[in-house]
């Protein structure tokens, strides 16, 4: 009986297969072309991610959030806190910046628990492939033939940044595979054909659609609705110069335009409306958008900018957990003006203000961030993109296409659009559209990423025609090899421009000095435990930057740690000296004055740090430590009562609790309150105990006054 039934299957699985290979492989030559021109640049994307992605796994960076990714991953874990009624609208940046991507992360941290960072960077490297498959598919949308297609998907692939950017819970990768949908998005509406434009109204809801989602994760991305209505003029213009069938048909088409053109608009607002009917309760009222472009707007072009960082005025200080400088920095200048904190009229005007007090300057820094748009160097916001390719990631250093490769074959692309009659118009404008909202703010390397997409999609046509040329001057046809021979020239002459114009540092920047990257490579081994490498790289940092007061900060945080108290003194010394209004040095120097037995120093480093950040905890716990060693109760009980109305209950202010529970004499209330301790760090509930036992049978002086 089994023999019949294995016999059975090995005849009919072999059937069914064939079956089932029939009906999706296209019997059209062309169908299967086009259908492998995307499918074989999104396997080679997806292989190269994989390898960096183990590549990465190795990196003190991987999964681990800094800087911006605190924001989206502490912004994502508030959403998921959320639904249990606990709104932290500080933690979600309130209404500073978009929620789209927080949204995505909490619900990917949702599924995956406390693998969710690791699983957002995976679902980031599929959305690189599906971004791979979208560039392919829009350059055939644009009538390419499938070889261009192939070698645009293929460029994209294979290009280093974008890669880089999706191994980080930042915005960008998803802003990125939205503008990739975007560009597919608008060559549907397929303007060339008014017989299409009267019948379709899909496309263009769709296209609303993606540019709100667009907006959602870039707010500069909102500047692209300009685009539809535009083109929709322009159409009607063309068609009436040139003077349709009849004059009906024309009068016809305009109308027809106009209400999809509002469909478009309208989808585009009904999206962007809910969102901001959502967020709502962050943003203190309904917002259409987040209220960081104008602060930003002014950052980027006022006097002082240099059009690649968006450095503030002043220095702000935050307090226990990660707040974006450029928000707090908005808030502490419009509380002084007595204006809103997202008062877009306010940055207006002082934007305005400063252009015209010095129009010369701004022109001139305008032109900068025109070369920095154009230089195939990524700078860097945060993290160096050149420093992970040098330093962290072999996958990295050897993937060969940078922006400038793309803008020498993109410049090529478009001469050959214009010849072969291909509609290369929707990337053009895309392009030209997000520059200008890039040069309108700062211009480093992530915030361009998004015109990638559009960059390959011309590049790759560039790549064909650059091929066929050389394949022309084969030919022995004497007026085909002429044909071809004045393609190349003409080829090479603008490959030559924009590649001197790309290559060369026309910005006098320099070279890169890779001092952030240590510097910031260093808090990452110290977040894993590896002091000594985290010693090691922030030694590195400081020799190449030996004014910095961070590097100086973090190197006699390590000493600390470390337990070479003295050490520690003297880098800590030298960073308040540096920064005399950064309160976590002084709360350092208190730890460090409390551990070397001289209370009354660390009593004043605390105060002072108190002072300078009312709303920076750790100090204020260090105090009612102190306080409960020496036996003031009342004063004690102050304190910790102020760090609780703060919130973020750290491990030091859990054990002040249990110990102020035991001092009063409950004892149950103490055991529960260290055991919640020792349940989230028994290592550091140890410590803070061992700092506190020994010390309150002691006699304690008075604290100081000053």
């Amino acid at each position: 009986m089994y023999s019949m039934l294995f016999s059975s299957l090995s005849i009919s699985w072999p059937g069914r297969w064939r079956s089932l290979r029939a009906r999706f492989q296209p019997t059209d030559p062309a169908t299967a072309a086009r259908r492998r021109a995307i499918a074989w640049p999104v396997a080679l994307a997806l292989l190269v991610r994989l390898l960096f992605f183990a590549d990465n796994a190795r990196s003190a960076f991987f999964a681990l959030p800094v800087l911006d990714e605190q924001f989206y991953d502490q912004a994502a874990r508030a959403l998921l806190a959320a639904r249990d009624g606990a709104l932290d609208t500080v933690a979600l940046g309130s209404g500073f910046r978009p929620l789209l991507y927080p949204a995505l992360l909490a619900a990917i941290y949702g599924l995956f628990g406390a693998a969710g960072p690791a699983a957002a960077l995976v679902v980031q490297h599929l959305f690189g492939a599906v971004t791979t498959g979208l560039v392919a598919a829009a350059t055939l949308r644009l009538g390419a033939r499938p070889g261009a297609a192939a070698a645009a998907g293929c460029l994209y692939a294979l290009a280093g940044p974008p890669i880089y950017f999706e191994g980080q819970l930042l915005a960008t990768s998803l802003a990125t595979l939205l503008a990739a949908a975007w560009l597919l998005a608008a060559l549907a509406l397929r303007l060339d054909r008014p017989d299409v434009v009267s019948r379709c109204w899909t496309p263009w809801l769709a296209l609303g659609v993606v540019t709100a989602l667009l907006a959602l994760a870039r707010p500069n991305g909102l500047l692209l609705l300009g685009l539809p209505p535009l083109a929709a003029v322009l159409v009607v213009y063309r068609s009436r110069r040139r003077g349709a069938d009849t004059a009906s048909e024309t009068d016809r088409l305009a109308p027809r335009l106009a209400l999809r053109t509002g469909a478009c608009l309208g989808a585009a607002l009904v999206v962007l409306a809910l969102a901001g009917f959502l967020q709502r309760g962050v943003t203190d009222g309904f917002r259409l958008l987040p209220g960081a472009g104008g602060v930003n707007f002014y950052l980027g072009n006022e006097r002082g900018a240099d059009g690649r960082q968006p450095l503030q005025d002043r220095h702000t200080a935050s307090g226990d957990r990660y707040v974006d400088s450029v928000a707090l920095f908005a808030t502490e200048e419009a509380r002084a003006a007595g204006v809103a904190r997202h008062g877009s009229g306010y940055w207006l005007q002082r934007t305005v203000g400063e252009i015209t007090a010095d129009p010369t300057g701004w022109l001139g820094l305008m032109a900068r961030k025109a070369l920095y748009l154009t230089w195939t160097r990524e700078i860097p916001n945060n993290r160096s993109f050149a420093f992970a390719a040098t330093h962290e990631s072999r996958v990295l250093g050897a993937l060969p296409i940078r922006w400038g490769v793309l803008l020498v074959l993109a410049g090529i692309g478009l001469l050959a659009a214009r010849r072969e009659g291909l509609r290369a118009g929707w990337p053009v404008a895309f392009l030209a559209t997000w520059g200008a909202g890039v040069l309108l703010f700062f211009v480093a390397g992530r915030y361009r990423l998004p015109m990638w997409p559009a960059m390959a999609v011309l590049a790759g046509i560039g790549v064909r025609h650059a091929l066929g040329g050389l394949a022309g001057v084969r030919r022995l046809d004497r007026s085909v090899r002429q044909r071809a021979l004045k393609r190349l020239v003409v080829g090479a002459a603008v490959a030559f421009g924009l590649g001197t114009l790309t290559f060369v540092d026309w910005t006098g920047v320099g070279p890169e000095s890779w001092f952030r990257d240590y510097y910031f490579r260093s808090i990452a081994w110290q977040e894993r435990g590896e002091l000594d490498h985290a010693i090691a790289d922030a030694e590195t940092a400081l020799a190449l930057h030996l004014d910095d007061p961070a590097a100086r900060f973090q190197l006699g945080t390590l000493r600390m740690e470390e337990g070479r108290l003295d050490r520690a003194l003297i880098h800590l010394d030298v960073a308040r000296n540096l920064e005399p209004n950064e309160p976590r040095i002084y709360h350092n120097l208190g730890l460090v004055h409390e551990k070397l037995g001289d209370r009354r120093k660390a009593f004043i480093s605390y105060r002072h740090a108190v002072s300078l950040a009312p709303d920076y905890s750790p100090p204020r716990v260090a105090l009612a430590l102190l306080e409960l060693q020496a036996g003031r109760v009342d004063e004690a009980a102050r304190l910790i009562a102020e760090a609780e109305a703060l919130g973020n209950p750290s491990i030091a202010l859990l054990v002040a609790q249990a110990a102020l529970a035991d001092v009063r004499g409950d004892l149950a209330s103490a055991a529960a309150i260290l055991e919640r301790a020792r349940a989230r760090d028994a290592d550091a509930t140890r410590e803070v105990l061992e700092r506190l036992a020994p010390q309150r049978k002691r006699p304690d002086p008075s604290p100081p006054s000053d």
